[in-house]
């Protein structure tokens, strides 16, 4: 126990700060608004009531004249974590809060990752890794979950991508493609959009760098 503490007490201290930074959230004193109560929420409900009555939720009744939830990538119908929330009991504003701080975590690990890697310092790589999950933008955006999901994979897709071109591998492949795939199920359809020409566009560069 005494060596995984020490092994991973950057990380943990990343986790601690981020936890106490966003008290009002994680320790469940204040709720997130507009958006998430608005939208992401109810669409999360619908989806972990169909499910906990054994239906699969293709088609939303309730909205307009009916909607097929399934196909909107923000409802998180396709997302692994909303998944293991709705394994707890059906979704609820714990779960949204639970869910919202993920993000954060999720950030801030990846970019410690990503930082520890290019610089290999992890006090370097601890102050940047929350310097980004807990930058204006991040908390600014709390209210979309969307937005927070992309950008909180965001750094673990660049980490991912920076490992397999310089060392083209396969398990790097497959980690990018795992990282691009928890972002398309539930990030913005426009970020991932511009996610992908960003992706191509590098791709494109490092093919023709290794043309030989």
């Amino acid at each position: 126990m005494f060596n995984f503490f020490k092994k991973n007490k950057f990380k943990l201290v990343l986790l601690g700060i981020v936890l106490v930074s966003l008290w009002q959230i994680s320790f469940f004193v204040y709720i997130s608004k507009w958006d998430n109560i608005d939208a992401y929420l109810p669409y999360r409900y619908f989806i972990s009531d169909y499910l906990w009555n054994g239906h699969f939720p293709f088609w939303n009744s309730f909205q307009q004249l009916g909607t097929p939830v399934y196909s909107d990538l923000q409802s998180g119908t396709w997302y692994p974590i909303t998944w293991l929330l709705i394994l707890l009991g059906k979704y609820n504003i714990t779960s949204l809060s639970l869910e919202i701080i993920s993000c954060y975590i999720i950030a801030g690990l990846g970019f410690f990752k990503l930082s520890n890697y290019i610089h290999q310092n992890k006090k370097v790589a601890l102050l940047l890794g929350l310097s980004y999950a807990l930058s204006g933008f991040m908390v600014g955006s709390s209210q979309l979950l969307p937005f927070l999901i992309g950008l909180a994979w965001l750094p673990w897709i660049i980490y991912s991508s920076l490992c397999f071109f310089n060392e083209i591998k396969y398990k790097y492949a497959v980690l990018l493609a795992t990282f691009m795939a928890l972002c398309t199920t539930g990030a913005s359809p426009n970020f991932i959009i511009v996610l992908f020409y960003f992706l191509f566009f590098v791709f494109c560069f490092y093919i023709y760098k290794y043309r030989k």
